[in-house]
């Protein structure tokens, strides 16, 4: 053990010990991680934030240095029965001696939850917080207790307890946590075991308190509040209000929300969920920003504007667009939305901006994020967001969709007309998130999502753009990298006519019988209904059962499309009419769907389609993986691109700034946490001088498999 260890539990002797620290750790820790503090700006004392995650291994790796442990289940993990409301597995009673006259009360409130503890049979693990004098009680709930009963626990218990800091308890971001036995304090010192060794606190843990017996010590506490006069302050009210909880949509923490959330409403109407890095959103897929988001989020402010004043704004247009507090933080970066420059920027005295530090953004963006979400969960249904934000995209896009069906099928039939047509529903369903009719289709992004390659999307979006004409380029870019298109004005003057009514456009296309409603739902000409049935053909289209070099290949997948939308037994005239193919082709096609098990039939009878997944078919026909192969390469293609631009900038610097910048062979790995692999090193040439970019490629694939 280290010599804080052992300061720090002042247990019996090494050498007689059944534990060690860490074992005690990785016991008490639900998760395999601790968060550890960081130093303030000038370095010279700890801060009171843990925002940085570290194995366990490594919590004590700086002397003196705080940390926590997490009470809640692992909600990223795969099986969680609720990521909205993670399990708690441990609960940390934390009385607070933030001054001097406070210490008797903590001496009291501490010897009351431990006889209610006691009386319970409930074993339990007493600490001395650090030099103020306060006391910890960790109880261990092996089988886990919902986040709702955790919140009646800390309403009741602070009634009782008036030294109770419930902050651990109430936690909005999945980290509940807690400083353990033998975590520095910022203020010095140590927390300590309080009467108890190492062995006897590691045994408590392992045995923990039964579910039943934390419902029973509510009911009891509960009782002792009814007892208690009423509080004096509302926010006291406001607090057993919300922690006695009624569902789980309540307002389970508005006793923690300042007045301007609560004056949206005590109660949520919406249901919040936490994402993948633990912060709060929406539930729902993303959408399109509504014109009050954008409003707020495009605004130019002048430097000496109030930037902060248009931030919450943005940040709740970003929420309502069911964005993560982590794709919030990236667009920030980037300077895209004046809105967001609060996070990035400061106001300094002469009217300019300064650069703000990340740690400072951070912090920022998590705070007013998790407000924004609080209000917008208490925001009535229907309030300042509308189910379409852009009706006329909704019409063009069916109008595009339907205008590509009327060109029949033997437009689509042709040997292109698979991409093409992957092509057309990929431009639509883009046209729909984005909820505007101009849109930049990056080349590696659309073959991601049809399953063709990069080269193939840009000679498909050359044809509907040249032969078709369906698309109007904006801004071509003669390297293809990012290419705006839109409508075309000959489509867009088909679709809406002279007045451009949706009514007009509803009852004059007349294209509605050319595919029997395959290129465009006139029934469901609502963007949800769209984006879902685009959304699905293009997943059939892509699938990898339909791979270029496979048993069925590209062609093969229309013929699909035929198959999966048809209601019982489909006849050879029938597919021939919707593929546009010949006979020999639609039989072959079949014949390799009736081997793959997909269908059953044969071309007298005729065909049915089976339940059979197309997943499991491609692993069959030894196609899976194709796509998930082809977007590794694109993801290594664009970290070679980036590392050949840095390179690139490096070289445009002058002399005196290279020595700033210094940089280390291109084969040796500088691989950080939150660091480009690519990053402060040389690009690979060849001996001639010339950039290597297949070597380049080689190295970053060594240095993400070390990593």
């Amino acid at each position: 053990m280290s010599g804080t260890e052992s300061n720090v539990l002042a247990l019996e002797d090494e050498t007689a010990q059944k534990h060690t620290y860490d074992q005690f750790l990785a016991i008490l820790a639900p998760r395999p991680i601790v968060r550890v503090a960081e130093r303030t700006s000038a370095g010279k004392r700890w801060t009171g934030d843990y925002p940085r995650p570290l194995p366990i291994a490594m919590a004590t790796a700086v002397p003196g240095r705080p940390f926590v442990v997490h009470c809640t289940a692992d909600f990223t993990s795969k099986g969680e029965k609720s990521v909205n409301d993670p399990d708690w597995l441990r609960i940390p009673f934390d009385m607070d001696a933030k001054t001097e006259g406070a210490l008797a009360q903590v001496g009291q409130d501490n010897a009351v939850l431990q006889s209610y503890l006691g009386a319970l049979g409930v074993p339990y693990v007493p600490a001395i917080s650090g030099p103020s004098g306060g006391r910890h009680i960790w109880v261990a709930v092996p089988a886990g207790i919902s986040g709702s009963l955790v919140r009646r626990l800390a309403a009741a218990a602070a009634r009782v307890c008036p030294s109770l800091d419930v902050s651990p308890m109430l936690n909005r971001s999945g980290f509940g946590a807690l400083r353990p036995p033998g975590s520095p304090h910022r203020n010095g010192g140590v927390s300590e075991f309080d009467g108890i060794t190492l062995d006897e606190a590691v045994e408590a843990l392992k045995v923990g308190a039964t579910p039943q017996q934390i419902e029973q010590l509510v009911e009891w506490l509960e009782e002792e509040v009814a007892l208690l006069p009423a509080p004096a302050k509302a926010s006291a009210a406001h607090a057993g209000q919300a922690l006695s909880g009624t569902g789980e949509d309540s307002a389970a923490h508005a006793g923690d929300l300042p007045p301007s959330v609560l004056q949206h409403g005590t109660d949520r109407v919406r249901t919040l969920e936490f994402d993948d890095d633990g912060h709060l959103k929406l539930t729902g897929g993303i959408r399109a920003l509504d014109e009050r988001a954008r409003r707020a989020l495009t605004t130019v402010l002048a430097p000496d504007d109030d930037h902060s004043h248009r931030l919450f704004p943005a940040l709740r247009g970003l929420v309502r667009a069911r964005w993560t507090a982590e794709e919030a933080w990236r667009v920030a970066l980037t300077g895209q939305y004046p809105g967001l420059a609060y996070l990035t920027s400061e106001r300094r005295p002469g009217g300019r901006r300064a650069h703000r530090d990340e740690k400072a953004g951070r912090k920022i963006l998590d705070r007013q994020w998790m407000l924004a979400c609080e209000v917008e969960a208490r925001r009535p249904a229907g309030h300042a967001e509308s189910d379409d934000p852009a009706p006329h995209v909704t019409v063009a896009v069916a109008g595009l969709w339907e205008f590509a069906a009327a060109l029949g099928p033997a437009r689509w039939s042709q040997r292109s007309g698979p991409a093409d047509e992957a092509m057309v529903i990929f431009v639509g369903l883009q046209m729909l998130a984005a909820a505007r009719l101009d849109v930049t289709l990056g080349t590696r992004r659309c073959a991601n999502a049809t399953g063709f390659c990069h080269e193939t999307c840009n000679q498909a979006v050359n044809r509907l753009r040249d032969r078709d004409g369906m698309l109007t380029e904006l801004d071509p870019d003669a390297k293809y990298h990012n290419r705006r298109v839109t409508i075309s004005p000959a489509v867009l003057a088909t679709i809406f006519g002279e007045s451009g009514s949706e009514q007009e456009f509803s009852e004059n296309t007349g294209l509605t019988q050319a595919r029997n409603g395959r290129g465009g739902p006139r029934g469901s000409l609502t963007r949800a209904g769209l984006r879902a049935r685009g959304a699905r053909a293009l997943a059939l289209l892509a699938s990898d059962l339909f791979a270029h070099g496979g048993a069925v290949g590209h062609h093969g997948g229309r013929t699909w499309l035929t198959v999966a939308d048809a209601q019982g037994l489909l006849s050879m005239a029938q597919l021939i009419q919707e593929t546009g193919y010949g006979e020999r082709t639609v039989c072959r096609h079949m014949a390799a769907f009736s081997d793959a098990g997909l269908v059953t039939g044969d071309p007298v009878t005729g065909w049915t389609r089976t339940d059979k997944p197309l997943e499991e078919a491609a692993k069959e026909c030894e196609t899976a993986g194709t796509r998930e192969a082809r977007a590794a390469r694109y993801e290594i293609d664009q970290m070679v691109w980036k590392w050949w631009g840095g390179e690139v900038w490096w070289m445009k610097l002058p002399n005196k700034e290279k020595r700033h910048h210094p940089r280390v062979p291109a084969r040796q790995c500088v691989l950080k946490v939150g660091q480009h692999p690519s990053e402060g090193r040389r690009f690979p040439r060849r001996t001639c001088g010339a950039p290597d970019h297949s070597e380049a490629a080689r190295l970053l694939l060594e240095d993400l498999g070390r990593a």
